[in-house]
């Protein structure tokens, strides 16, 4: 879509899990040049009749969880979900009935888990909704770091993050 002409994407830990996912799907819609240095997935650049879309790891300028940078730059926290609910034949994507137990989730203590089950007192957990929930909490919360970043970067040192895709490139 031209109307997406250069924009850059940023994904967090685009290098370690995202990035598989992202370079199956828009492999077959163009040009596609990943930027690897390290085994790392640093860029992934899509071009595609003279339009190009640039993806970049957020986590290659800020290396730490999305939660700890939410709490450190002040804004929404990530949602709660539990990584480890396998997605199987028992556990598909369809899943729906009561919230996992606390051992699908990580580092959530015993009175966070009881909120989160409690918000679904007398209605069912529906994993399809709790994935997308998730996923645009973590856009939205990723949006928020990167704008105050981005900012900050920019008023302090008069430099444009989205030319620097490293946190050693930024600082050099």
């Amino acid at each position: 879509n031209k109307h997406y002409k250069n924009y850059k994407v940023y994904l967090h830990n685009l290098s370690n899990f995202d990035g598989i996912f992202i370079l199956k799907i828009i492999k077959d819609l163009g040009k596609v040049q990943p930027i690897i240095n390290n085994g790392k997935i640093i860029s992934i650049q899509l071009s595609n009749k003279g339009n190009k879309i640039t993806f970049y790891d957020s986590y290659q300028l800020l290396p730490s969880s999305l939660k700890k940078l939410a709490a450190y730059f002040k804004v929404e926290e990530k949602g709660i979900f539990p990584h480890r609910f396998l997605i199987n034949s028992n556990n598909d994507i369809n899943y729906i009935g009561n919230v996992p137990s606390i051992e699908y989730f990580d580092n959530l203590s015993i009175s966070d888990y009881q909120n989160y089950k409690d918000s679904f007192k007398n209605k069912l957990w529906d994993l399809r909704n709790e994935v997308i929930k998730y996923c645009m909490q973590d856009c939205i919360t990723l949006y928020q770091i990167l704008i105050k970043f981005s900012t900050y970067i920019f008023n302090t040192y008069k430099i444009n993050i989205t030319d620097y895709p490293t946190l050693p490139s930024l600082s050099f």
